[in-house]
C-alpha cells in the first residue's frame, strides 16, 4: 500500500473515532489520540505522529469547540507541544531537527 494511502486510512480512522462520539466520549478519545502521538514522537515514528497530530488540526476536528474546551489542560498542552513537528514554518524546520537529532533508527515524515 503506498504511503499516501496508508496515512490517510490513519486520518480517516482518527477522525471517525473522534467525530461518531457523544461529547463525554470525543474527549476521551482526543486524548487517547494525543497520548498516541506522543508515544509516536518517543518512538521516533515521524509519519505516525505527523498523521495523527494532522487529524487531530483538521476542520473536522479541530471545530469542535466545546469539546477541546473539555479536553484536560495537560493533554491540550501536550497536543500544543507536538504540533511543533508538523509546524510547515522554515520548511518544517522542527521535524528536520528531529530527525537529525534521533538517536538510532526512526521513521522518517515523507511529507507531502
Amino acid at each position: 500500500m503506498p504511503y499516501s494511502a496508508c496515512s490517510n486510512r490513519i486520518v480517516s480512522l482518527v477522525k471517525h473515532t473522534v467525530l461518531v462520539e457523544s461529547v463525554g466520549r470525543r474527549v476521551s478519545a482526543i486524548e487517547f489520540w494525543i497520548k498516541v502521538a506522543q508515544r509516536c514522537i518517543a518512538l521516533q515514528n515521524a509519519a505516525s505522529a505527523c498523521t495523527v497530530l494532522a487529524a487531530l488540526s483538521s476542520a473536522d476536528v479541530s471545530r469542535l469547540n466545546e469539546t477541546w474546551k473539555a479536553v484536560s489542560g495537560t493533554h491540550t498542552q501536550a497536543f500544543l507541544l507536538a504540533k511543533r513537528y508538523i509546524d510547515p514554518q522554515s520548511n518544517h524546520r522542527t521535524m528536520r531537527a528531529f530527525l537529525r537529532d534521533a538517536d538510532g533508527p526512526c521513521v522518517p515524515f515523507i511529507g507531502e
